[in-house]
């Protein structure tokens, strides 16, 4: 893998920030580099020396980490558990909160949803990645301007549900994820 950050030069530190969320989750996946990206980015800015010689490294790891869960079940078919559906980690929260409120980017959003994918996976490791979230002043909790029932609703929608159960990524432990079947009313908020 091959990566220049050349051109994210341009790029305010807001911006840049606001995709960490999405490099956080694969690192929360594959169990590796979560918190030395994190401790890094907290106590960095974009000005710092070696700053985007740093970002280049994490965002090599982050696509190759991502290269070989997708090419390990290419076609989606879930070889080997539950395949690269282990990618939407966070997602089925970030694309509600995305449905109800335009107030948040992607990235942004994907960092909440990493939260309440933890929190459903009654990891032990939720405040470390509120704590890594919140230094780098990403948003880390639901809005409280979406209700429970919205983000339900919201939820239900999700195209990757079956037979009326939410198909659910947890995060369990930095490491370890697992696809969770769940009811609606069994998801925690």
């Amino acid at each position: 893998v091959f990566a220049s950050c050349d051109f994210l030069r341009s790029f305010s530190q807001r911006a840049l920030y606001k995709s960490l969320p999405e490099m956080f989750k694969v690192f929360l996946i594959k169990g590796e580099y979560f918190h030395e990206a994190a401790d890094f980015f907290a106590k960095n800015d974009v000005n710092a020396v070696g700053f985007f010689e740093k970002m280049q490294f994490f965002i090599t790891e982050a696509v190759r980490i991502k290269c070989g869960v997708v090419t390990a079940d290419e076609f989606e078919e879930g070889r080997g558990g539950i395949g690269r559906r282990i990618l939407n980690l966070g997602h089925t929260f970030a694309h509600a909160i995305e449905h109800c409120t335009a107030r948040y980017s992607h990235g942004e959003a994907v960092g909440i949803g990493l939260v309440e994918a933890a929190k459903n996976g009654h990891c032990d490791d939720i405040q470390q990645i509120e704590n890594a979230l919140k230094a780098c002043g990403l948003p880390y909790q639901l809005p409280e301007e979406i209700s429970v029932a919205e983000m339900k609703s919201a939820i239900f929608q999700d195209k990757k549900n079956t037979n009326g159960l939410v198909n659910l990524i947890v995060l369990e432990a930095v490491g370890k994820i697992r696809m969770q079947k769940t009811t609606m009313d069994e998801i925690i908020f």
